[in-house]
């Protein structure tokens, strides 16, 4: 385990982790390196990236923030961890579905057992995506098993679902299907749970109210057209994360106002 796979694992046990995501399929080196230079400066925890040897070495001798890289193929994770990565996560797969991909629960174990058998000792965290295509319960079944298998870290996602309105209900709609999620699977699995697809700074924190440990964002920053816009975004939602207080507590896994 480095040094930045225990600052991961510190902010998830603090409820307060955000990742900055650039994209599992995204290898324009300067394009990600833009998004880690405005993740660190905007007081990001971690930036998710993909799982490319090459692109993490670039993306590596430009900033200090601890890097996470997302496959769906493990083979090159070794490579990745000997030119900087400190964390792992298999998905996100938005962009495989629509190219007719489809992930089942048992491809996504023998994926996250691959993995595993890879990561071997090392100790670096392993954080693994529940496929919103699956039945509700599917996903709580799925999430079960691999607390079983020793994950680290879930992740949930949701459907891609596009406004036109930016208003406060078309945010909140945009994240409403991971977020039911993350409080279905947060009812009976004990792994931390990352928030990721379609959340802003307004729904970040109704991520964390819900039991989540941390949140993913990306298209809301990736999005930006400069650094500095990048910046003072990633800031604005690392500092209502970090101001976040829930008012509502757990009690026999129901909420209690």
């Amino acid at each position: 385990m480095t040094f930045n796979s225990q600052k991961i694992l510190s902010s998830i046990q603090e409820k307060k982790a955000f990742k900055v995501i650039s994209g599992i399929n995204n290898l324009k080196v300067e394009e990600v390196i833009k998004i880690a230079e405005a993740s660190e400066a905007g007081d990001a925890t971690y930036i998710d990236i993909a799982a490319n040897p090459s692109l993490v070495y670039n993306v590596r001798a430009h900033t200090v923030l601890p890097i996470c890289v997302s496959t769906i193929d493990p083979n090159n994770l070794a490579q990745c961890i000997a030119v900087g990565a400190d964390a792992v996560e298999i998905g996100n797969y938005e962009c495989f579905y629509s190219l007719g991909h489809q992930f089942s629960a048992t491809a996504i174990l023998q994926i996250t057992s691959r993995a595993k058998e890879l990561l071997g000792g090392t100790g670096i965290p392993l954080t693994v995506t529940i496929p919103h295509i699956l039945p509700i319960e599917e996903q709580v079944s799925l999430a079960l098993k691999l607390e079983a298998y020793g994950v680290d870290m879930i992740q949930t996602e949701g459907k891609s679902v596009g406004y036109e309105n930016n208003d406060t209900v078309s945010v909140i709609a945009k994240a409403n299907y991971t977020l039911a999620m993350t409080y279905e699977v947060s009812k009976v699995c004990s792994l931390p749970i990352i928030t990721s697809s379609g959340l802003s700074d307004l729904t970040a924190p109704m991520a964390i109210g819900i039991g989540a440990s941390g949140v993913g964002i990306g298209d809301a920053i990736s999005s930006l057209a400069t650094i500095e816009e990048m910046t003072k975004k990633i800031r604005q939602i690392s500092g209502v994360i970090h101001q976040f207080r829930p008012n509502l507590r757990y009690y026999n896994n129901s909420i209690i106002s």
